[in-house]
């Protein structure tokens, strides 16, 4: 993985391993296709039994959709989970949420991760998600199909005259640590990798421009609850 001035060019090389990096605010994780193949089965070929999201979700998109089906959002929540807990082990916001607790509340109560909340969006050429934020404490974005090569947007995108430092088309961008932007060039090379980062974080997708198929990403917010 290559960071050039705010820019993340190249996906993790490692499978399963929380990776992290100077200015991301959150952490990088490299899925096997096995391992996420059955989202991409559900997305593609299943039938989407949950409700439209366009009045809840933020995406200038026209296909989004919460996911309700159970067997999908277990498998996630196993898959997902225990990489927000080592993401958390870098950033520490359960601390940070626990410490505004009583004292008697965080004697009684032990903190943990729910998955309440998962979509998916179905992104077509010149669709984009405006710059946003979530609920929970950690949002997550696993990246299924990327239709286009960020050489073919670069060569004959918009931007193909920009400075390639600003070449941005099919980007992810994000709220880096101490405000910095960063921008994560997600492609075809990008598929089965996961993005766990702050719900509060603001960030967004840029349009692509090569490719008529769809960009399909799975979403979900992870929250902090309290058991005995």
């Amino acid at each position: 993985m290559n960071v050039d001035q705010d820019i993340i060019k190249y996906p993790p090389d490692q499978y399963n391993q929380t990776l992290f990096w100077n200015g991301l605010n959150g952490g990088l994780i490299r899925f096997s296709t096995s391992q996420v193949q059955y989202l991409l089965d559900y997305a593609k070929h299943g039938q989407i039994q949950g409700q439209e999201a366009n009045d809840t979700l933020a995406g200038h998109l026209r296909k989004e959709y919460l996911i309700n089906n159970k067997e999908v959002l277990e498998k996630t929540k196993d898959l997902i989970l225990p990489f927000a807990e080592e993401v958390d082990h870098e950033l520490g916001l359960v601390a940070t949420a626990m410490n505004q607790l009583s004292k008697e509340t965080q004697k009684q109560f032990n903190p943990y991760f729910s998955l309440d909340d998962l979509w998916v969006n179905y992104q077509q050429k010149h669709e984009f998600n405006p710059l946003h934020t979530h609920t929970g404490l950690y949002s997550f974005v696993i990246w299924l199909q990327q239709p286009y090569r960020i050489e073919d947007e670069n060569q004959f995108g918009p931007g193909a005259g920009a400075p390639d430092h600003e070449k941005c088309c099919g980007a992810f961008y994000c709220q880096g640590t101490h405000g910095r932007n960063i921008n994560i060039l997600v492609d075809k090379t990008w598929n089965a990798t996961a993005f766990i980062f702050p719900a509060t974080a603001r960030h967004g997708v840029y349009p692509f421009y090569t490719s008529d198929d769809y960009r399909i990403t799975v979403s979900g917010n992870i929250y902090m609850d309290l058991k005995e």
